[in-house]
């Protein structure tokens, strides 16, 4: 059976590298798309994951991914669908907080606009962008890591249709079939 390929994005430090590791140790065979704005930085990761685990079977590959920009994404995209041709699981996980820098490097409407361009636009685009590569998958997975504001809207209340299904309509429609009316789950 072929290995599962996973993309991971903000997988060279905290939380993504935390997932790319324990799938790297798993027993089970994975071929894990790391992702990073950083190229430097993702193969420094894939480095020292690879030295903790010499003795793994899965393998890791490099992506470069910057949820800024539509031409990155883009290339995501298109060097998946060369090297892979599917993706059976994408990890949104990367994120930023820039609320540090309101009202010193940048003004507060430039730290939201930007918070909102990484955390939100950007992983819409390159989930739309994958789907097609996503439903090319027999059993596809689509996680979203999230703070733990998510909560604060009741977004966990599977008794909500919301929380459930989706939404029908044009946008909606791939993104639907991957979730298969499963309903929303926390993994």
């Amino acid at each position: 059976m072929a290995p599962k390929i996973v993309l991971i994005t903000g997988a060279n430090t905290g939380i993504g590298f935390q997932v790319v590791r324990a799938l790297y140790d798993s027993t089970q065979t994975y071929s894990i798309i790391v992702g990073g704005r950083s190229p430097a930085k993702v193969h420094s990761a894939i480095r020292t994951i690879q030295n903790e685990f010499p003795k793994s079977q899965s393998q890791l590959s490099p992506l470069q991914i910057d949820l800024e920009s539509d031409d990155s994404i883009k290339h995501a995209y298109e060097d998946i669908s060369a090297k892979f041709g599917r993706l059976d699981a994408l990890v949104n996980n990367a994120g930023a907080w820039f609320d540090a820098q309101a009202n010193t490097t940048m003004t507060e409407r430039q730290m939201w606009n930007k918070t909102w361009d990484v955390n939100i636009t950007g992983t819409h685009l390159l989930t739309s962008s994958l789907m097609p590569l996503l439903l090319k998958s027999s059993d596809p997975r689509l996680l979203f890591v999230t703070s733990g504001a998510a909560r604060l809207a009741g977004t966990d209340d599977l008794r909500l249709a919301i929380n459930r299904s989706v939404l029908e309509g044009d946008r909606d429609a791939d993104v639907g079939r991957v979730i298969r009316r499963e309903g929303v789950q926390e993994w």
